[in-house]
């Protein structure tokens, strides 16, 4: 990264001829284009006045390149190399992404205006607007645009939870993809046209592949959005739990998942106890017990003395390594030892009468017989 552009932001990358295009919150400039191989400037690329969130090149002579910035403009440059040529004023509020058409005859921008717009890509002069039953393409802001192979359609997402498809020369919807209207995590942020695939990006993270002859998702692709800290492996399912408390069952041999309702809270630990149920523990010392035949999520009547670091579990025997303190539970009922140290791990034996537990300010294991009530 060039020193003179920030990190965040949007590029695009004209690989036949090696130019990389760069946009976003610079300090010394935000919009920037360059070749790859040498850093040598490839013109002059203004990105508005504000934080730039989205450039696209042209595939084809004759070059240009767009901006779309947090401004509410759009700036259009001719090249190579490039000069600004204008400044677009057509939106009314953010505009989020713009793409270029396959074969470089226009360029769409999309816009937290709820409007999806058309240019001449030689130009840069307004074609048309993409309109649904109404007044917009959306009704929510409209995040992310992505043309087919033949720039014969696109879709575009938007955070009114819908994914459109639209036919690029009448500017028509064609097929709208709904998500839950009431899960606000199902915002449509991104989106793209790969080959023949039709991809979203939810607020969540979630990856929906589209299926235009249904209407509907033809498979969705779930995971973490934050760094996983607990993991679990039994019976060819693979369960995972993330910084920000979701918790998620992975097929070892497909590898979908399913998220497990409940839990806001960073997942200490957890463990599949024998009756079928995935016990965690939060970092507000809360055990959470979670069915598996039905996903879903209960708090456990379990009161531990401090923060819980570890769990192990084995027989209907739970263990919680808690700062300077083990507390296990047998049958429901709980009983607490205090020791004198912090604990890096704890593990129950096959047997299940013996307990081991690491300590983390030395390099010492105690063990502890834990066979009988």
């Amino acid at each position: 990264m060039r020193k003179d552009m920030c990190s965040q932001g949007s590029s695009g990358i004209n690989a036949e001829y090696g130019r990389i295009l760069l946009a976003g919150a610079g300090r010394e400039k935000r919009a920037n284009c360059f070749m790859w191989d040498s850093g040598t400037s490839c013109g002059t690329v203004f990105g508005g006045t504000k934080n730039a969130n989205a450039v696209a090149h042209s595939p084809a002579r004759p070059f240009r390149a767009v901006v779309a910035s947090e401004d509410y403009s759009v700036t259009f440059h001719t090249g190579v190399p490039y000069k600004f040529e204008k400044t677009i004023l057509e939106h009314k509020n953010f505009v989020n992404s713009v793409r270029f058409h396959p074969t470089g005859i226009n360029f769409c921008t999309v816009s937290s205006d709820k409007r999806a717009l058309l240019f001449d890509g030689k130009t840069g002069e307004f074609v048309g607007e993409f309109k649904d039953a109404g007044e917009f393409a959306h009704n929510g802001g409209v995040m992310a645009v992505s043309y087919n192979a033949t720039g014969s359609q696109l879709i575009t997402a938007s955070a009114d939870k819908t994914v459109k498809l639209w036919d690029t020369e009448t500017q028509q919807c064609v097929t709208t993809f709904q998500f839950d209207a009431k899960n606000v995590e199902d915002q449509q942020l991104g989106c793209i046209w790969a080959g023949e695939f039709l991809v979203s990006l939810s607020l969540a993270g979630v990856l929906s592949y589209l299926d235009p002859a249904t209407g509907s998702p033809s498979r969705v692709l779930r995971g973490h959005a934050k760094s996983i800290e607990a993991m679990e492996v039994r019976n060819k399912k693979i369960y995972t739990a993330s910084f920000d408390g979701r918790k998620t069952v992975w097929d070892a041999e497909s590898g979908d998942a399913e998220w497990i309702s409940g839990g806001s809270q960073k997942i200490m630990d957890m463990r599949v106890t024998g009756d079928n149920t995935l016990t965690s523990v939060d970092i507000e010392q809360k055990v959470v017990k979670t069915a598996l035949d039905f996903l879903t999520s209960e708090s456990a009547n379990v009161s531990l003395p401090s923060q819980a670091r570890y769990m192990a579990a084995s027989n209907g025997l739970e263990v919680y390594a808690c700062e300077n303190a083990l507390t296990l539970v047998r049958n429901g009922a709980a009983s607490t030892t205090t020791i004198k140290y912090n604990p890096n791990g704890c593990a129950i034996s096959p047997s299940g009468s013996v307990l081991a537990v690491a300590a983390a300010e030395e390099p010492t294991m105690y063990l502890y017989d834990i066979d009988g009530d």
